[in-house]
């Protein structure tokens, strides 16, 4: 089963190779990247192997939650504490860029 950029769930058909050409759903797809899933082509359109409508949380150095947003091009994010670091890894989780900032992908407390 795979989603589109509005939840909704439809079958994976086979790649189509003469596909009218549309925008890349740029955004959509990194998400899915963040929540960790796959995308897919499906006949002429790219989908997510999993469901990301529901805003996933992800967490800050001080333990606040937050909805990641897809990394901004052309910033790099301020170093992080190798406290944080430590923490994200040692709950089994990883650091990603989120908008211009480093998060948790879960909890750390």
């Amino acid at each position: 089963m795979t989603y589109d950029p509005s939840g909704r769930a439809t079958e994976c058909e086979p790649p189509q190779q003469n596909c009218p050409a549309a925008p890349r759903p740029a955004e959509f797809l990194e998400q899915c990247r963040l929540a960790g899933f796959q995308s897919l082509r499906c006949g002429c359109r790219e989908l997510c192997a999993g469901k990301v409508t529901a805003a996933k949380k992800y967490y800050a150095e001080d333990g606040s939650s937050k909805s990641c947003e897809p990394a901004k091009s052309g910033c790099k994010p301020p170093e992080t504490s190798t406290a944080f670091q430590d923490a994200c890894n040692d709950k089994g989780q990883k650091l990603v860029v989120c908008g211009c900032e480093w998060l948790c992908t879960g909890p750390i407390r």
